[in-house]
């Protein structure tokens, strides 16, 4: 897992508690239709400058 979130450009983290489970996050960047990134989370859309 770790791995291909890396090869994409993300991340991957696992914890791990005996008797309580596993818990596996992934991030990964989002890609709009166009193939192109998007800066998600930051709240680019609709800013002006000036």
């Amino acid at each position: 897992m770790t791995e291909f979130a890396e090869l994409v450009g993300g991340e991957c983290a696992v914890e791990s508690s005996p008797g309580k489970g596993t818990l596996v996050l992934i991030s990964l960047p989002a890609v709009d239709a166009s193939g192109a990134h998007e800066d998600a989370g930051r709240g680019t859309e609709g800013s002006s400058k000036g």
